[in-house]
Order: structure tokens, then C-alpha cells, then sequence
């Protein structure tokens, strides 16, 4: 038995329908691979739980956080409302 090459193609990625020539096998296998809706939502599925597998990691490493605050307040200078001058000062 020969040892295939590197270089020798795969049926599986040939058009391997057009052996038969038969132009109704064509037409419906172009069609179900048109219309082949159940493997598209497969493919949607696979991506979603892959997405969401990706989620669920991300929550799994640590996590840190910055932030920042400033307070300012102002205090009043209690004042009189008589000027106290040298004749007026309590000692």
C-alpha cells in the first residue's frame, strides 16, 4: 500500500457529489448546505458558550479598583460687631 503524500487532497474537502454526475443530487446537496439552518444555529451555539465561557474567567481573576476623593471645608472667624480697641479689652 503506497504512502500517501502531504499534497494529496481529502474527498472530505471535495466536491465528492460531482463523482455521480447526477444534477438532482447537486441541486439538493447545494441546497442543504444553503438552507442548513440547524448546523448555523450549532455554530451560533458554540460561539455563545464560548463568549460566556469568557465571562465566566474573566470573574475568576482579581480585580482592583482606583479612586479618589477630596474634601475641602472652611472655617468661620467668629467676629464682632464692635471694633475692640485698647480702651475696650478686658485683660
Amino acid at each position: 500500500m503506497p504512502a500517501q503524500t502531504a499534497a494529496a487532497p481529502s474527498l472530505g474537502n471535495e466536491n465528492w457529489w460531482q463523482v455521480y454526475q447526477d444534477p438532482v443530487l447537486a441541486d439538493l446537496i447545494h441546497t442543504a448546505l444553503q438552507q442548513n439552518y440547524d448546523v448555523r444555529i450549532a455554530a451560533a451555539r458554540v460561539l455563545e458558550a464560548q463568549a460566556q465561557l469568557g465571562i465566566t474567567r474573566a470573574n475568576q481573576f482579581p480585580s482592583a479598583s482606583v479612586g479618589a476623593d477630596i474634601s475641602a471645608s472652611k472655617t468661620r472667624r467668629l467676629q464682632t460687631s464692635f471694633p475692640l480697641t485698647k480702651s475696650t479689652r478686658v485683660n
